[in-house]
């Protein structure tokens, strides 16, 4: 528990440090013509949390805990890409694929640059979503990807409030 609570407080440090405006500017490729529904949004976001994970395990040696999330939510994960390519081919036409494929690109370029920036401050970041991930019930998967933080990372903003 402990140890849970040191990473917990090292996290909202290294978190603050991570979605500091000068460090996180939105993905290039994400400036929306249109605004997106709640589900879009949800379905960026999480791509955007996913992203985030799979650089901690490629940084920092967390690739069993991001197997643990894959599997956990292995359904939420499939259904959300489904609609994050709908959203792309709705957006971009027959350029969606291509359009989709580089908003990933850079999502990933741009958590590997904070990576590399923070460092350890990183791991510590992901640890603590892996942590909170492992807590959190299929069904609550929603709540896990609303962060504050994850929004300005794509770029988009939802028409509907919430």
């Amino acid at each position: 528990m402990l140890r849970r609570f040191a990473f917990g407080v090292l996290a909202l440090v290294c978190a603050a440090a991570i979605a500091a405006p000068a460090g996180a500017a939105a993905v290039k490729a994400a400036k929306p013509q249109a605004c997106v529904s709640n589900s879009e949004k949800l379905a960026l976001d999480t791509r955007v949390l996913q992203t985030e994970l799979l650089i901690g395990a490629l940084s920092c040696g967390q690739g069993a805990q991001y197997n643990q999330f894959v599997t956990s939510f292995q359904p939420q994960l499939q259904e959300q890409g489904s609609h994050l390519i709908g959203l792309f081919q709705r957006i971009h036409g027959a350029k969606g694929t291509d359009k989709l494929n580089e908003f990933v690109t850079n999502l990933a370029n741009d958590a590997s640059k904070r990576s590399q920036n923070i460092g350890h401050g990183y791991c510590y970041f992901t640890w603590d979503i892996f942590y909170e991930a492992f807590d959190t019930a299929p069904e609550s998967f929603s709540k896990l990807v609303d962060k504050p933080w994850i929004p300005v990372r794509h770029g988009f903003n939802a028409c509907e409030s919430s």
